[in-house]
């Protein structure tokens, strides 16, 4: 999904845009393989992930208190990718957050980082239009900048705080009381499989999810392109007890930056993105 604006700066100019909603609509039948007469264009070539016969694994390492890393080239079915997952438990003591930019046109993930040295995490977060609003639900500090929302079955809230975690699309926004916004589709739901069907759409992403004992993840798959069927069987591979898992974007906006202790990972979009979900040590 391609970001544009910053939407933060353009609140007042929120609007009903049919043009708008007519690009979103195709975006979203792309992701699925259906066809769309609104043309798409991308900034970087989807190519197939290679296919090789053994599954390579390796285990968390522990990198701080509460916060651990998986790094490791996995495959499952004709696809095989390089998964980097970071794990992050209660006990971290982290507070995420939404972050919009205030430069026209958003900057790349990595600049987040790079102005914040407290920061300990920053990635691309959900979708938007070309018009500078937000694709799905969005709220940021108590104000809501997104009130429309999408495909309630497909889409679910991504819940940041002290304790993220991931809703259904069905449930009441009026119950949330943190930054939060709407993300779609569902790779993994209440511990099963969802997304089942193949889309023939390759690209690099990120996600984010929670493990049946509450454990937050965020993660890239930062170098093969994949598409939305082949992540959720990679995932399979990872060592955890998925509860819930959620797709963030692919493409040019996908990126993840980390830094914890010694440990760092700098996987930039390769463009600039409008808002991101960021990660600091709680006072």
């Amino acid at each position: 999904m391609k970001f544009v604006r910053n939407w933060a700066a353009n609140v007042r100019s929120l609007r009903t845009n049919k043009g708008c909603a007519l690009v979103f609509l195709c975006a979203l039948f792309v992701s699925f393989g259906a066809g769309c007469s609104v043309p798409i264009e991308w900034s970087e070539p989807f190519t197939p992930t290679s296919t090789p016969e053994t599954v390579v694994s390796q285990d968390w390492v522990e990198v701080d208190e509460g916060i651990a890393r998986f790094d490791a080239r996995v495959s499952a079915g004709d696809a095989a990718a390089r998964l980097i997952v970071w794990r992050i438990r209660p006990e971290a003591k982290l507070l995420w957050e939404l972050a919009t930019s205030t430069k026209e046109g958003g900057m790349p993930v990595s600049q987040w980082m790079d102005e914040d040295p407290s920061l300990l995490f920053a990635l691309n977060a959900g979708y938007f239009h070309d018009d500078n609003l937000p694709s799905g639900w969005v709220q940021k500090q108590g104000k809501r900048f997104g009130k429309r929302s999408f495909d309630a079955d497909r889409s679910g809230y991504v819940l940041l705080g002290e304790a993220p975690r991931i809703l259904l699309g069905t449930t009441d926004t009026e119950t949330i009381d943190v930054d939060a916004f709407q993300s779609y589709p569902w790779l993994i739901r209440d511990r099963k499989e969802v997304f089942t069907e193949e889309t023939g759409q390759y690209a690099r992403r990120t996600f984010v999810g929670v493990d049946t004992d509450g454990a937050w993840y965020v993660g890239v798959v930062p170098s093969e392109s994949v598409t939305l069927f082949q992540l959720t069987q990679l995932l399979s591979r990872v060592p955890t007890k998925w509860r819930h898992v959620m797709n963030l974007d692919g493409g040019p906006s996908t990126g993840l930056m980390a830094r914890v202790n010694s440990e760092e990972d700098r996987f930039d979009s390769f463009g600039s993105v409008l808002y991101t979900i960021v990660a600091r040590r709680r006072p």
